[in-house]
């Protein structure tokens, strides 16, 4: 072969390989920038994060039968619509039970609670009723561990009879720090009045629950 043609293809060689390590060098390149930016992506992502909190809805279903306990189902309504318990003053109570928590600790947080009521007037006097829902912790053993919060829904107009107009949807709201618990707790939700002679309803579909949110 003439000197001439040997030389032009060794440096056409050259060139190929040395593109060849050019666009090695440049896959490195954008390999080593997109996995540096997976932690800045991460940190970017977490930063932006919103916690929402569970929702609490009051239930129909029996939890305890011998106790008179209803459920209270977590971040889905399992019940049947159009449901309602009653109580009357201060001697009766209802009892709504969630399952177990499965958690060591509850955040701070805001207890939202939305409760379709109508009330019944008994008497001549009382015209005005007022209703309290009081969130417990219940231990494994059936003690309580202690109170998460209480808040009052005032000012219920009574009537002479509960009908299906006459439920009203009331809002309430009551706050509490972090709490401690075991993973076999559960909450409680407690609805009572205190010596008032009216007869209470509540109407327990999607409308009657507890939205959880984060204290900021």
């Amino acid at each position: 072969m003439p000197r001439g043609k040997q030389a032009n293809g060794e440096k056409q060689d050259m060139k190929k390989k040395t593109a060849i390590v050019s666009v090695l060098l440049g896959v490195l390149v954008i390999g080593l920038v997109s996995a540096g930016l997976v932690p800045y992506l991460s940190n970017m992502v977490s930063g932006i994060v919103t916690v929402e909190g569970p929702v609490f809805y009051a239930t129909k279903n029996v939890f305890d039968a011998d106790l008179g306990y209803y459920s209270l189902s977590i971040n889905e309504f399992d019940g049947e619509s159009g449901k309602y318990v009653m109580f009357t003053n201060g001697l009766e109570s209802q009892w709504f039970v969630s399952e177990e928590l499965g958690i060591n600790s509850f955040y701070p947080a805001n207890y939202n609670f939305d409760v379709e009521i109508c009330a019944e007037n008994k008497t001549v006097n009382d015209t005005i009723g007022q209703v309290t829902l009081t969130l417990k912790i219940l231990k494994e053993n059936g003690d309580f561990r202690e109170d998460i919060c209480e808040a009052y829904v005032n000012n219920i107009p009574t009537i002479d009879s509960c009908v299906e107009a006459n439920y009203n949807d009331y809002q309430s709201l009551c706050s509490a720090e972090e709490l401690y618990l075991e993973p076999t707790d559960r909450f409680v939700l407690i609805t009572s009045d205190g010596a008032h002679a009216i007869t209470y309803y509540i109407r327990l579909d999607e409308d009657t629950k507890i939205e959880v949110t984060p204290t900021e």
